[in-house]
């Protein structure tokens, strides 16, 4: 193979004529191998044969090529001067302004010519295939060559850790400083594919020139509006940002001149000339009469030590995450901060180069104000929205700068900054690993490269060997995925609901919208409203015909073709090489490649190319259809999952790393992960108050709604706290206090949606009128109240029972419900309400049912049939309210209308008036027909008035699945393994719950199954055969425990069985109370008013607001109006599936025909069919909708039309607890009481208000239920702001109140962090498959309804599963060769100390303040065996190696 210089002209490669120069030989020729071994031995004679020169012939090669650079330095200089470089203000001049070259860059870029020239002359005498050369020349030793003595990058020695990072990434990795830094080479993952090997622009499979790159932008990249149907524009706009934090690709300059080349000019084409030509004009290529798109290849860079071989192009940002964009790459960044560690911004809060700089176009080009307007290194980058993204985390960090002095004001200016700096790159970190990534790559790509962040403890997978520079083709390509989300319009949405759009190409290098009055909150509003582009293979028209186009130009470039040409000048491979690379079969032809992209895209590609070997990587890799939940196809996502691991790998300043002396407390770290790019716009905007929680994602009426930023979490500051060298004045509270809300802040934007932040938190934990007197009574926890309280029982009672310490009774059983409002009875004592506030009756209860909450099929958009089951199911853990009964606890049959009367007081039939559009108001004999309706059982108060009881604990406690109290608990115990009794199935599927055989039990009593031996079932609820779906639920819960009680069998076989159960039991609470915040609960009352109330389960740690002062007693009006808004989400029937989700096959269950049966559980995987129905099936919306299966035909008998009606039951249930009227509760929550009817509009829809004041006398009257299941829902919850209010005040006591809650900080009652950490990982997707017999396949959020991109459906196995190793009991911990004992610490390794646990090694890096002790401790092999020795002593080491004075050198144990 002949190697020569080339010179591109449309991919065709122009010899440079070189000369053989006669060398004197050396004697030998010796290629070393990477271990230093012989790769290659060439003897004398072989040399004189001419295939090979010796060493020293490098130097004479070595200065021709200083002499024939210096000669095209003249020549450059030359062009310039006859005009030959772009004119100022075109479209090709503004591109080479966005990637020009520093003066350092140019510099090294000479050298690097120089060295590609001595390559080409070596590579002409080595006998090697163009696949060796590269890697064999740069084995070569070089060490005694000039070269070497004249390398601008030597190979540097190691560098003393700091606990800061160098502004170009210097010293990252201390033993090898260069890894990571600016002006280093990017790496690559494959062999270049250079057509020589060494430098020459990569060429088709036949050796011909490929298409001509803006051939492929015409042919293959054609724009389509395809908005995407979930992602912002906030995403393209941040994948910018970090594709210029890691990889910055600049053009090749003339060391003496910064003018741009032109390459268009046929007449004097410079070497390092690349340009785009048309194949239609190749013929007129010696004329010169073609369209010509100028590309000047990029700039290269030397290696460390300055090998010799291929070409490697420069990164000009450090190859980390690091906040580039915003710092800078170069040192002496000091210049940019000011004595208070602040960045420069003007006055607008703007960065001072943000300007109008018009100047940069023709007619008006001002060149030297152009040039000057973009000196702010790498900041300025011509995209607007670009830079407002840059600006808003300059303004994060001058915000964090201005608290951290506060907090720490002995800090000088240097160390503020550098503080600041950290934070401001671990949010960057955070949220791109956090937020980005599993947008950009999928779930399935995260778990299999472990991009996966943690939630708990350090990142410890750091390693010294990891290189994270970044991959060229991965910087070339994959990167810039970007490109086919662009809109070809940039939205500007203003706070008062108006929209402006521009062309994309107006916002490249004009600035000026972002300084008019709400232009820079207009661009961020507009980012995360507008939706992303998902446009296949296709690219926005902005971007391929008006790239850099001026106000002037007719067209502007084409950024595709630019970006194709790109691939082949840096020698990436062809997509079908990587596609083999990332695990897909190599495509023998183009019909092959259709199992990733679409059929009419191959099509097109067969065209235009003539091998699916020579298709280019960014054409092949934008045309691949996504990945399930994932923006980028198969290549795509393999490169940039590989690629990112890296850089979290090899960083050891990144975030999370376990790495001394840069690693973050384990408090700053908790802290660092509340950050999102929400919150960071919310503090750094203007004047944006609300916004939707995940930016990169649309807004939506569900987890993702548009919500008040202060319900955002906020970093605390004061984590970073340090001990002061003198006094200084305490920071007040008021800055980290989450502030309160005024209502009348609230922005009106016209929406029928109440913003959360209407809802308040009330301060006043208990509610009021807290109910005394509940002592007097039998005794129904089965002998638990006779016990003393232990407060270092870890295992809570059934009846809940101690719960709290000082007051034991708290949350118990058989306790009469807690009051938000006082009673409100007729008489004042106990008489149901029935009397309006101005005089007469209330309305029928039936009359409100059927004129305001009616039956409409509205089924909800997002949330599942699983969320109102599994709704149901903790609403049966918490509340049961007893009927009052007849004499020896008969039954009261009160269905006449004359029962009050005729059998008991407690009966209050409830009337069906007459004009009933459904059910007849009279018999055939004219007698009045009435639903049966008995009063709650009742007790009176310490007051006097009647008060209703919970049957069961108020606490979160299981007690649905175990009972509540320890009599019913053994009756549902196997005894044997710790195992819930269970009925074994008869087809060998999982088992199903224990049958009800007891006649006398309320379960067979009330059974209406009509297969034969189809027995209903018991469980810790007696309702557990109310309805299909409840029973499922109690059947997988029961499994859920049996699960973990084996699975702790096999972990600790010396458990007896009391033992198992308690545990099992504990840690499935666990489990149900993490589900129940963690998924059900922020989808009930929205995001926002989760956050406000504090209902936000923690990350990691251990909640620390447990208050043995308050009540978890369950609300009256929690119990009895709000927590039955799931009646609202009931559907008329479930759907039954397969594990193919296919339904066709079964009947579903008509809801009314299956109230207290349970033959469907007993089918061949009845629960199954049931439960994959939940998973897909939509819930209905919660609202003043019910369907007839509940508000007619609730426990219809068979041989009836009609049933009784729960919505009408539930009003009078209201009435008869005296619940005071829906106005009082607005109040109660800190909304407006309303004056009138009218004052409800705005919460309440109109044609609702309207139905409410037909038949309500006065607004006052109004019931509680219906008031509540009217309202609009807050912001992203289901239920309006009443009933969020009461749910959310609720569940906060739930959590509060709860001496076990499983987050508890009690030491006697906590989980280990790994326990915790393990149910942290818990979902009920995890819960639904492994106790199913066949679904293998769910989505991961059962609660919402399966969608392509946000919820796929993924494996079973690829949801994390509860981990119950650290459960294990152990005597010992075996760590590196080291036996402890429990409660043991050790150091296990030089720099790592551990302590032995009961559930195994806890494990932390120490921090080393002298590496001479450490000298004198170990062994100089077992301190180089240690990676976080190595990071802070390796500097120390090599010193000492150096050292010749015995007193300094380090005197290593032996």
């Amino acid at each position: 193979m002949q190697y020569r210089r080339p010179r591109g002209l449309g991919g065709l490669p122009v010899a440079l004529g070189l000369c053989c120069l006669g060398i004197a030989l050396a004697s030998e020729w010796t290629l070393l191998g990477q271990n230093g071994s012989t790769v290659l031995n060439v003897s004398r004679s072989f040399l004189e044969s001419g295939h090979i020169v010796g060493p020293r012939g490098l130097d004479v090669w070595f200065r021709e090529a200083e002499q024939k650079h210096s000669q095209m330095a003249d020549w450059e200089r030359a062009i310039l001067k006859a005009g030959r470089t772009l004119e100022p203000g075109t479209p090709p001049y503004l591109d080479w302004l966005s990637r020009r070259s520093s003066y350092e860059s140019r510099a090294l870029t000479r050298f690097a010519l120089i060295l590609e020239d001595v390559s080409l002359q070596t590579a002409r005498r080595i006998p090697l295939t163009r696949d060796e050369v590269g890697p064999q020349l740069n084995r070569l030793d070089i060490t005694a060559a000039a070269i070497a003595a004249q390398c601008p990058v030597p190979i540097k020695e190691p560098c003393r850790a700091a606990q800061f990072r160098t502004f170009s990434g210097q010293c990252n990795n201390v033993e090898n400083p260069h890894w990571g830094k600016a002006l280093t080479p990017f790496s690559r993952m494959l062999p270049n594919a250079y057509a020589d090997g060494l430098l020459t622009p990569r060429v088709g499979s036949d050796g011909k020139p490929l298409p001509s790159a803006k051939e492929i932008s015409d042919a293959i990249h054609k724009d389509v509006d395809m908005p995407h149907k979930h992602v912002s524009n906030m995403l393209p706009v941040w994948a910018q940002l970090i594709e210029q934090d890691v990889a910055k690709s600049s053009v090749y300059g003339s060391v003496d001149t910064e003018s741009p080349i032109s390459c268009c000019h046929i007449s004097a084409v410079h070497p390092e000339c690349f340009p785009i030509i048309d194949g239609k004009d190749l013929a007129k290529l010696q004329s010169g009469n073609v369209t010509c798109l100028n590309y000047v290849r990029s700039a290269t860079t030397p290696s460390a030590g300055c090998r010799l071989g291929e070409r490697q192009q420069s990164n000009s940002v450090s190859h980390w995450l690091d906040g580039s964009p915003i710092y800078g790459a170069e040192e002496g960044f000091h210049s940019f901060f000011d004595d208070h560690g602040l960045l420069w911004l003007d006055g607008k809060g703007l960065p001072q180069e943000l300007g109008d700089i018009s100047g940069c176009y023709k007619p008006n080009m001002d060149l030297q104000s152009c040039l000057s307007s973009h000196a702010s290194k790498v900041r300025g980058s011509g995209f607007t929205p670009l830079l407002i993204l840059k600006t808003l985390l300059m303004r994060e960090h001058n915000r964090v700068a201005k608290e951290l002095h506060t907090v720490n004001p002995h800090w000088d200016s240097a160390i503020l900054f550098q503080q600041t700096r950290s934070i401001v790159i671990a949010a960057i970190q955070h949220i791109t690993f956090k937020e980005y990534l599993p947008l950009l790559v999928g779930s399935r790509s995260l778990d299999k490269h472990h991009l996966r962040l943690l939630d708990h403890d350090y990142f410890k997978n750091y390693s010294l060997t990891v290189n994270a520079n970044v991959d060229s083709a991965t910087a070339a390509a994959a990167l810039k995925f970007w490109h086919k989300l662009m809109n070809n319009r940039i939205l500007h949405a203003q706070a008062d609901g108006s929209r402006t759009t521009t062309l994309l190409s107006k916002e490249l290098f004009r600035e000026s919208l972002a300084k008019v009055a709400g232009g820079f909150d207009g661009y961020l509003r507009g980012m995360v409203q507008q939706p992303s582009q998902q446009k296949g293979a296709g690219v926005a028209d902005q971007l391929t015909k008006s790239w850099m186009q001026g106000p002037e130009d007719v067209s502007g470039l084409d950024l595709v073709a630019l970006t194709i040409q790109q691939g082949r000048d840096h020698g990436v491979p062809g997509y079908n090489v990587w596609r083999k690379h990332c695990g897909l079969s190599k495509a023998e032809s183009f019909a092959d490649l259709e199992d990733v992209i679409p059929a009419d895209v191959v099509k097109r590609l067969a065209v235009i190319y003539k091998s699916a070997d020579d298709i280019d990587l960014y054409t092949g890799g934008l045309s691949e259809r996504p990945m399930q939940g994932a923006m980028v196809g198969p290549v795509f996502a393999c490169m940039l999952s590989r690629q990112f691991s890296k850089l979290r790998r090899g960083d050891r300043f990144w975030y999370e790393a376990d790495v001394p002396p840069s690693r973050l407390s384990s408090e700053q770290l908790s802290e660092i992960r509340k950050i999102t790019l929400s919150r960071l716009i919310c503090d750094n905007a203007d004047n944006i108050a609300t916004i939707q929680p995940q930016a990169f994602l649309q807004a939506d009426q569900s987890m993702n709604a548009e919500g008040a930023c202060l319900a955002l979490p906020q970093v605390d500051l004061t984590k970073w706290r340090e001990d002061k060298p003198v006094v200084a004045s305490p920071v007040s509270p008021h800055h980290y206090r989450r502030p309160a809300v005024n209502g009348t802040d609230e922005p009106d934007h016209g929406r029928e949606k109440r913003q959360a932040f209407n809802v308040r938190q009330n301060r006043q934990l208990q509610p009021v009128n807290q109910l005394r007197g509940n002592g007097g009574f039998n005794d129904n926890t089965c002998g638990e109240s006779k016990r003393n309280c232990d407060p270092a029982q870890k295992f809570r009672t059934v009846s809940g029972f101690c719960n709290n310490l000082n007051n034991p009774d708290f949350g118990t059983i058989d306790r009469v419900f807690s009051r938000f409002t006082p009673a409100a009875y007729d008489d004042g004592f106990g008489e149901m309400r029935q009397a309006s506030v101005v005089g007469g009756t209330l309305p029928p209860v039936r009359a409100v049912r059927t004129s305001v909450l009616t039956d409409v099929d509205r089924p909800h958009p997002k949330y599942t049939t699983m969320l109102m089951v599994f709704g149901q199911f903790i609403d049966h853990d918490m509340t049961n309210t007893p009927m009052a009964s007849g004499n020896n606890g008969a039954f009261l049959s009160c269905a006449s209308c004359n029962s009050q009367q005729s059998v008991n007081q407690e009966c209050r039939p409830i009337r069906v008036p007459q004009g009933d559009p459904v059910m007849a108001s009279f018999d055939q004999r004219g007698t009045p027909l009435c639903l049966s309706f008995t009063r709650s059982q009742s007790r009176r108060g310490s007051d006097g008035r009647r008060q209703q009881v919970n049957q069961l604990s108020s606490f979160l406690d299981g007690g649905n699945i175990y009972g509540t109290n320890l009599c019913s608990t053994r009756g549902l115990r196997a005894f044997v393994d710790g195992r819930m009794s269970m009925t074994r199935s008869a087809r060998g599927l999982k088992d199903l719950l224990p049958q009800s055989t007891n006649r006398n039990d309320v379960e067979s009593s009330e059974c209406r199954s009509t297969g034969q031996g189809n027995l209903c079932f018991r469980a810790g609820d007696a309702r557990s055969n109310e309805q299909p779906g409840l029973s499922v639920m109690h059947t997988i819960w029961a499994r859920e425990h049996n699960l973990i009680a084996g699975q702790l069998k096999s972990l600790n076989p010396r458990w007896d069985d009391q033992r198992l159960f308690d545990e099992a039991r504990r840690i499935n609470i666990a489990v149900l109370q993490h589900i129940t915040y963690n998924e059900w609960v922020p989808r009930v009352v929205g995001r926002p008013v989760t956050n406000l109330f504090g209902l936000s389960l923690l990350k990691n740690g251990f909640y620390r607001d447990y208050d043995d002062s308050c009540d978890a007693t369950i609300s009256n009006e929690f119990s009895t109006a709000a927590f039955r808004f799931g009646h609202s989400l009931v559907p008329a029937s479930y759907g039954r599936y397969d594990n193919t989700f296919t339904s066709n096959r079964f009947k579903p269950l008509n809801l009314f025909e299956h109230f207290s049966r349970s033959d469907a559980l007993y089918e061949d995987f009845g629960v199954d069919r049931l439960l994959i129905g939940f998973t897909i099936e939509p819930t209905q919306n919660a609202d003043f909708s019910f369907a007839r299966a509940l508000s007619d035909m609730l426990f219809k008998d068979s041989n009836k039309a009609l049933g009784t009606d729960l919505v009408a039951i539930n009003l009078a249930r209201g009435r008869d607890h005296g619940l005071a009227g829906y106005n009082a509760y607005r109040e109660r929550c800190n909304m407006t009481r309303a004056a009138n009817f009218d004052d409800l509009l705005g919460d309440i829809p109109k044609f609702l208000v309207d139905k409410l004041a037909q038949l309500y006398r006065h607004v006052d009257d109004i019931d509680l239920f219906a008031g509540g299941m009217t309202e609009l829902p807050v912001i992203g919850g289901l239920v309006g702001p009443t009933f969020a209010c009461i749910i959310a005040e609720q569940f906060l006591r739930l959590r509060k109140c709860d001496r076990f809650w499983y987050e508890t900080e009690d030491p006697n009652l906590k989980f280990s962090k790994a326990q915790l950490a393990s149910i942290r990982k818990t979902t009920m997707a995890k819960v639904v498959c492994q106790n199913s017999d066949s679904l293998n396949q769910v989505q991961r959020e059962v609660f919402e309804q399966p969608d392509t991109f946000q919820n796929t459906h993924v494996g079973c196995d690829e949801i994390p599963e509860l981990d119950l190793s650290p459960w294990q009991e152990v005597s010992g911990c075996s760590i590196s060769g080291n036996e402890m004992a429990v409660g043991e610490t050790k150091r296990v390794s030089p720099c790592i100390s551990c302590a032995c646990t009961a559930n195994g090694p806890d494990c932390r890096s120490l921090s080393i303040k002298s590496c001479a002790d450490l000298a004198q401790d170990f062994t100089q092999a077992q301190i180089l065996a240690d990676d976080v020795c190595k990071v802070q002593c390796s500097k120390d080491f090599f010193d000492s190696a150096k050292d010749d004075d015995p007193d300094t050198k380090f005197s290593f144990s032996s």
